[in-house]
């Protein structure tokens, strides 16, 4: 009978032996986790799938999309140490979002938002961040966004009417107007983009302002 037990304690201990082992495996594998993941919902809590998450790196736009959880995952994080990336979040039917990402020492970024929905859908948007690029180095390369400008005047024009808004503290700016062809700028500089805008669409439309190479 204490054979019996004996052998009972010893399988019981390397049964909890085994699954702490496991326990502690899954927690490696979720802790070395690289890039940037996150999850996006509407006012309500609720998930938003199919959702578009647009990663911009200085340079190019990446689009992902969120799956039927709401959640998406972006495997690498494109720009270097101490440079600035920006990720748009934009459905049909809702208020596109950006938020700017500094990439830093860790491996993985969390980011979880929340979009509002539109109450009409007779208009369409256009967001964008006036920034500034950086590319290169022989020492130690460097690509991403340097940084962004605030308080701009970005400029919209239709029919011989101009619609003015600022970037906010994050370089952004957004529009909500109806759908047609506009022209977009920035007060005083020299580029200037001829667009349509589509009822209930997002237009991504990202404005440069200077650019930092590094020999």
């Amino acid at each position: 009978m204490k054979l019996i037990c004996l052998h009972l304690i010893t399988i019981m201990l390397l049964s909890t032996a085994f699954f702490s082992m496991n326990c502690h495996a899954s927690q490696r594998t979720t802790d070395t986790r690289k890039g940037i993941y996150g999850h996006v919902q509407d006012k309500n809590g609720s998930p938003v799938d199919n959702a578009d998450v647009t990663v911009f790196d200085g340079f190019t736009l990446n689009n992902f999309k969120t799956d039927i959880k709401g959640e998406f995952n972006i495997s690498d994080i494109p720009v270097s140490k101490n440079n600035y990336l920006v990720i748009f979040f934009t459905k049909e039917g809702f208020i596109p979002r950006a938020e700017n990402i500094k990439a830093g020492e860790e491996n993985t970024i969390n980011l979880d938002v929340v979009i509002d929905k539109i109450r009409t859908d007779d208009s369409g948007f256009i967001i964008g961040v006036v920034y500034q690029p950086i590319r290169g180095g022989k020492l130690q390369y460097n690509n991403g966004i340097k940084g962004f400008s605030k308080n701009s005047a970005i400029l919209l024009e239709a029919n011989e009417k101009v619609m003015n808004k600022k970037t906010d503290l994050n370089g952004h700016y957004t529009f909500e107007v109806p759908a047609g062809r506009y022209y977009l700028s920035k007060e005083g500089g020299r580029e200037k983009l001829e667009i349509e805008v589509t009822q209930g669409k997002t237009l991504i439309k990202n404005l440069r302002s200077g650019f930092v190479l590094i020999d």
